[in-house]
């Protein structure tokens, strides 16, 4: 091997090492872009299951309500109804 071929040798890796280096370069950045459209997902979907829990609460909380109304009512009208039939035995 003589010394314009170690030249060439020489020439090949610079080129080699510095397309390397753009592809390295390349990488980091897709990585980071990557990262960056990951992290937007884990927020949406973390919004996503915020809102899933409060309207999981709501739901249960109007249930909860309804439930409460519907005894105070069914106390209310079962009261009044053994009233009335009181006082229908009695006449």
């Amino acid at each position: 091997m003589g010394p314009s071929q170690q030249n060439v040798d020489r020439e090949r890796l610079s080129v080699d090492i510095g397309a390397l280096k753009q592809q390295y370069s390349k990488l980091r950045q897709r990585q980071k872009q990557a990262q960056i459209i990951l992290t937007s997902e884990s927020a949406i979907f973390d919004i996503f299951v915020v809102v899933v829990v409060l309207v999981f609460v709501a739901a249960a909380s109007v249930a909860l309500l309804m439930f409460q109304s519907l005894s105070l009512l069914s106390e209310k009208y079962a009261f009044g109804t053994s009233i009335y039939f009181l006082t229908v035995a009695r006449s």
